[in-house]
């Protein structure tokens, strides 16, 4: 066998291809590393001094008979010489297929120790400790950041002096800097290279079996069929990763998370590692012991496995190397494109509930989100690092790697050399023959085993990830239009704020919650509006109809609407009801039930929110499609007013009318109240939503900060802050709801469908007033206590049918009482009234409360 890998190379030798005869002879020499024959030949195919005086050695080591190879050898190392043409040397004798050469048994360890070895592997030790340096950061990264990555600080003061993000580096307590949003760099790098690296490496192992399957496949096949898997390795290079990668993703949805990047990189990603797995396959075939296993029956299979396999498999760990490195650059590429895990926006997943798609930071997210302005290009030059030096770390490790599979290599007899080929031993006696014995007795039922488990882990991945997809939960979770200071204007402070119900502070009170009663129609839109009387209640129910109820429960009046209803009626301080409908209309009705006009918007055919009146009775709401939405004016008489595209692409909640009459206002859009004019405003911060609060002011929200505001101009001119410490806070939320009171406190409720609620009470000087948490998911206020207590109602993430409510205290993680609806439907909304709280639920339930114990 030996002599026929040996005429191999001849042949192709003298047929002038000398890579083919290296690549025979490498493979040869590494199972007979002690034919000198072989290293003789091996000096005419390689094109290096070192790599001729090395192969030169090793014959002189194993034959010193061998006077040519002798002379050779002193040529080359005579001083001055610096480069030898290999025709001037072994190739004036060429050697002949039967000449032989003396074998020696010789085991000089002497001179094992002695002779020059070549020079370190740098790319090795420089790459595996770069790489190493990396899995440490990405396992306990998260532990040693300084600071909460996802912490905004809009504004902070050092000093004298007030600072706005981004921050320079060596900004104290922001070693790094900080992005625009006020996030400490360093801390972000430190949490973003595990979610990064996760991805990467899940993307770089996909390539690489597919790969490596498809590279078996071109090398080991006929001609006609290798033609056919060669044409498709053709195409696949002929098309740019980075370019497949966007059109699949935008194609599947970047919804799916990181699956859809997996789907995106690997498609053609693969073809590299095919490449270089189908010219090793192509070389192993041609060997003489491949011969000899088919001559002796074993099937194609049985070789790819047991021969074939075997000798790629050293080349894993080089190629899974250079695909983590050619994937992290294409996933830096689609992070530079916009395209990356998530991303850097609040979504609103209900009509006061926002969601940051981005999560945890990620390498591609923060090089997406860096740049600010030319003259501020640290953040990016932080994040282009940390990503450069990843990826120059798995390229050296790569190189490296490749550089061992080198002959230069084949007897140095390291301590990490003896472990890995008594490693090799151990798992091909123990792990892979009896494996591949078993999957070649077994290989109908592995297969359908295999199948069935890629089905079920595939079925269950889809079905969280459409679980938990934002424009799913944005259908699913409830309004809240009647439960904080956003409300309509014509429900009053009364809505949202009540008396003291705790008592004195050293008091303890044994609550009793019960239904005392509840009714039930097909469904309700939206949550109940109280009449300026306080003993009516108003809903708009799925059947297309407005009904009115008394406190016990007894249905007074009903009234059909042109078209279905929407959202939560508003009523005015004379006692008219204001309903929306699905015709784009506006409907007023009588305290008796009576209509007393319909307006219906001429520029759509739609409505997409509930009404909300302003201080000088008009009338606003929102119109237009899933896509675009308007703001739409009416007079007390019903006539429109003006009509006025918007930019938020959260219009499915009425438009709020700031006190004093000037403003109108829709999540982060500001719309002049006399002409309807989107007006736009500068701010020095990013603006997630406008409200008014019940001190008659103007506030905005800003990550988790409430800011007090007046225009200068068309500029935000700040007045006064308030702002709290959200470290603490598991889920990756901005407030859900927000307001400020009276008394000029700021609350706040941070949610989300998968953990629990908290509602916080900041004084404007930035004092914590209370923190109360609950373990309910997706909660809402429902009213506010002067005690700064509150009423919430939620339900748990796994079934948004089942409800319950509980009044929150003003610091702490029980509730003062709580209540168990069943499984009632999701809360719609409430009123707290005469010591009991009606809500309003999904599965059209008016269910009244109340509480023995007052």
């Amino acid at each position: 066998m030996s002599d026929q890998a040996i005429q191999e190379a001849i042949i192709a030798l003298e047929k002038k291809d000398q890579a083919q005869a290296r690549a025979i002879l490498v493979v040869f020499l590494r199972q007979n590393p002690k034919n000198a024959k072989g290293w003789r030949i091996l000096a005419q195919c390689v094109d290096r001094k070192e790599d001729i005086v090395y192969c030169l050695e090793r014959v002189v080591h194993l034959d010193p008979n061998d006077q040519e190879a002798r002379q050779a050898l002193a040529r080359l190392t005579e001083r001055g010489q610096r480069t030898i043409s290999l025709g001037t040397q072994l190739r004036d004798k060429p050697i002949s297929s039967d000449q032989s050469l003396p074998e020696t048994e010789d085991q000089d360890l002497e001179y094992q120790l002695k002779a020059p070895h070549p020079r370190r592997n740098w790319a090795l030790i420089i790459g595996g400790l770069l790489v190493l340096l990396i899995i440490f950061l990405a396992i306990a990264g998260p532990s040693l950041a300084p600071n909460d990555p996802l912490e905004e600080n809009i504004i902070i003061k050092i000093g004298e002096k007030w600072f706005i993000p981004p921050f320079e580096f060596f900004t104290p307590g922001f070693p790094l800097g900080s992005d625009n949003f006020g996030r400490d760099l360093f801390s972000r790098l430190l949490w973003a290279i595990r979610p990064t690296m996760i991805m990467v490496s899940i993307v770089a192992a996909s390539r690489m079996v597919i790969g490596i399957v498809i590279g078996l496949l071109a090398g080991w096949l006929t001609p006609r069929a290798a033609r056919m898997v060669d044409s498709l390795i053709e195409i696949a290079l002929a098309i740019p990763v980075l370019l497949i990668a966007l059109g699949t993703i935008a194609l599947v949805g970047v919804e799916l998370g990181i699956w859809a990047f997996v789907i995106g990189l690997s498609l053609t990603g693969w073809v590299d590692t095919a490449q270089q797995v189908r010219e090793q396959t192509r070389i192993v075939k041609s060997q003489s012991f491949i011969e000899a296993a088919q001559s002796l029956g074993a099937s194609s299979r049985q070789i790819l496995i047991h021969h074939v396999l075997k000798q790629i498999t050293p080349m894993i760990a080089m190629l899974f190397a250079f695909e983590i490195s050619s994937t992290l650059m294409t996933t830096a590429g689609l992070g530079f494109l916009g395209y990356y895990i998530g991303g850097d926006v609040w979504v609103e997943v209900s009509d006061f509930v926002y969601r940051r798609t981005s999560g945890m930071p990620e390498l591609g997210q923060m090089l997406a989100t860096s740049w600010v302005t030319l003259t501020q290009p640290w953040t990016m030059v932080v994040v282009g690092t940390a990503i450069f030096i990843t990826v120059l770390g798995f390229n050296l490790l790569g190189e490296g790697l490749r550089l061992n599979l080198n002959f230069m290599v084949i007897r140095r007899r390291g301590l990490v050399t003896q472990l890995s080929e008594r490693g090799g031993l151990w798992l091909d006696q123990h792990v892979w023959h009896p494996l591949s014995t078993y999957l070649g007795q077994q290989a109908v039922r592995v297969g359908l085993s295999g199948v069935l488990v890629l089905m079920v882990v595939g079925s269950g991945i889809f079905i969280l990830s459409r679980r938990f997809d934002l424009n799913t939960l944005s259908n699913r979770l409830v309004s809240t239009k009647s439960t904080s200071e956003t409300v309509p204007a014509s429900q009053g402070p009364e809505a949202t704020e009540t008396g003291s119900v705790t008592g004195n502070a050293d008091q303890i009170i044994d609550y009793h919650p019960s239904v005392a009663w509840e009714l039930e129609v097909a469904g309700f839109e939206g949550g109940p509006a109280l009449s300026p009387t306080r003993d009516r209640l108003y809903a708009v129910s799925t059947d297309g109809a407005l009904d009115c109820f008394d406190l016990d429960g007894n249905l007074v009046w009903t009234t059909d609407l042109v078209a279905g209803g929407v959202g939560t009626p508003a009523v005015n301080s004379a006692g008219d009801i204001f309903v929306t409908d699905d015709q784009a209309g506006l409907n007023r009705i009588k305290p008796q039930g009576e209509l007393a006009w319909r307006f219906e918007s001429s520029f759509t055919d739609r409505s997409l929110s509930g009404p909300s009146i302003g201080p000088k009775g008009v009338l606003y709401y929102t119109v237009g499609t899933n896509a675009r939405g308007y703001v739409q004016a009416v007079s007390p008489e019903g006539k429109g007013i003006w009509v006025t595209p918007a930019k938020t692409s959260s219009f499915f909640q009425a438009p709020i009318p700031s006190p004093d009459g000037q403003y109108v206002f829709l999540k982060d859009d500001v719309f002049s109240a006399n002409s309807g004019e989107l007006l736009e405003i500068e701010s020095d911060f990013k603006v997630l939503r406008y409200f008014s609060g019940l001190d008659r002011q103007n506030y905005m929200l800003a990550g988790n900060n409430v800011f007090q505001w007046q225009l200068n101009g068309s500029k935000v001119q700040i007045l006064d802050k308030a702002e709290w410490d959200t470290s603490d806070i598991s889920q990756v939320v901005a407030p859900a709801q927000v307001g400020v009171t009276a008394d000029r406190v700021a609350w706040m409720v941070y949610t989300s469908p998968g953990g629990s609620t908290k509602l916080v009470w900041v004084s404007l000087d930035d004092r914590v007033i209370g923190e109360a948490n609950y373990s309910t998911s997706a909660g809402q206020a429902i009213a506010l206590q002067t005690d700064f207590t509150a009423f919430v109602c939620g339900g748990p993430s796994f079934n948004q049918e089942y409800a319950k409510c509980a009044l929150l205290p003003t610091n702490g993680n029980e509730p003062l009482w709580e209540i168990d609806l069943g499984q009632s439907g999701r809360v719609q909304g409430g009123v707290w009234l005469d010591e009991k709280l009606y809500v309003t639920t999904s599965r059209g339930k008016l269910i009244a409360i109340a509480v023995n114990g007052w």
